[in-house]
């Protein structure tokens, strides 16, 4: 890895952006019947998790092409690997508080 110069100030408006953008898709799916799996025993995982996850990295990547991500519901599946080097990393939870979430708990 090259260490690079970074404009951390376009990487935090970029960061704003992308939450608000996925907010939206959370919260017009929050009072919605929602699809859930399971990893493991007890974690829930919903289809909107799999959606923002796949919206995060899909934009990450376009914008940011170079950095590494680790996504959870990508790692939980296999698809993804947790991996963490010297070289910019997002580390992605796409919900946080799914189970509140699921269970229509406003403090997710």
């Amino acid at each position: 890895y090259i260490h690079m110069e970074y404009n951390y100030s376009e990487i935090l408006v970029f960061t704003k952006q992308l939450a608000l953008s996925v907010g939206d898709l959370i919260r017009s799916a929050f009072n919605s019947p929602k699809e859930i799996t399971f990893k493991g025993d007890i974690d829930l995982v919903t289809q909107t998790d799999k959606e923002v996850e796949n919206i995060l990295v899909k934009k990450i990547k376009t914008r940011f092409p170079d950095h590494l991500i680790v996504a959870e519901e990508s790692v939980s599946d296999g698809k993804g690997k947790e991996v963490i080097i010297d070289h910019p990393t997002w580390i992605i939870d796409p919900i946080d508080g799914t189970t509140n979430f699921v269970h229509k708990f406003p403090f997710c």
